[in-house]
């Protein structure tokens, strides 16, 4: 019996040395926050890290992944730029040599863009000019670096644009581009902020068509071609059948029987 407790209080001591040799790690409930995590470009946060006792940590590093867009002093966090950027906490322990990571937090930077003015709430183009383009000129109230104007058009084959155009300053300019007569509705938006502007694009040339013969015979399973006039030189003809059924034609204006009957060939302006 003596000899079994003997055996037991030598485990015992044994098991105690190697735990008192195993250093605590992580310490439970240790927490790292932000007083704000969203902020807009010039504000201001403060960061901590706290025990579980809610008392701070001594001796904490912060660092930004991201200094351009949020910077740290001490535990001061500004916001710089749009975007966002994850802040560490790090410390070492006291005898320890290698800093240990407490935990981290992420800071959204917004937009701050309140409002946004476009030089003109209509534009036209025209479609036959040297360019195809306009240049439209844009304010924005309270734009500051990160920023970013996105742009779309309600109907790309009629006016394109560029996807975004940087807005870091108060203002910017946005390139619209004709493709073929008609309107389109340009949004513009950063931030919660947005704008409209209505584009008309015209033709100042003449863009007619006309066929050889008003009229034309074709068998079945036979071709034909009616050679279609256009009034202005580098218009792009499209074409279309009114009876597929009695007539097919190709994009160059061929025409095939296809069974007996009555059919309107269709050639149209596409870029106009």
């Amino acid at each position: 019996m003596k000899r079994t407790f003997a055996k037991l209080l030598s485990l015992f001591v044994v098991l105690t040395l190697v735990i008192a040799m195993v250093p605590a790690v992580f310490a439970v409930g240790e927490t790292v926050s932000a007083a704000k995590t969203t902020l807009k470009v010039g504000e201001n946060t403060t960061i901590s890290a706290t025990d579980s006792d809610n008392n701070s940590i001594e001796g904490v590093s912060f660092k930004s992944d991201h200094p351009e867009i949020v910077s740290i002093e001490n535990t001061t966090l500004t916001a710089k730029k749009v975007g966002t950027a994850v802040i560490t906490a790090t410390v070492t322990d006291e005898g320890g040599t290698t800093p240990r990571t407490l935990g981290s937090v992420t800071i959204t930077v917004q937009s701050a863009v309140s409002a946004i003015t476009p030089a003109s709430s209509a534009v036209e183009i025209d479609a036959d000019g040297e360019s195809k383009t306009a240049s439209l000129s844009v304010k924005l109230t309270g734009a500051a670096s990160g920023d970013v104007l996105a742009v779309q058009s309600s109907d790309t084959t009629v006016v394109t644009v560029p996807a975004s155009v940087d807005a870091s300053t108060d203002s910017c300019s946005v390139t619209l581009t004709a493709v073929k007569t008609g309107t389109a509705t340009v949004t513009l938006s950063c931030g919660q902020a947005t704008a409209q502007v209505a584009v008309t694009v015209k033709a100042s040339g003449t863009h007619t068509v006309t066929f050889e013969k008003q009229k034309l015979t074709v068998e079945k399973a036979k071709t034909a071609t009616n050679t279609a006039t256009k009034a202005t030189d580098g218009d792009k003809l499209t074409y279309a059948s009114s009876n597929t059924a009695v007539a097919a034609v190709k994009e160059d204006g061929t025409v095939t029987g296809v069974a007996a009957g009555t059919a309107t060939i269709t050639a149209t302006v596409k870029n106009a």
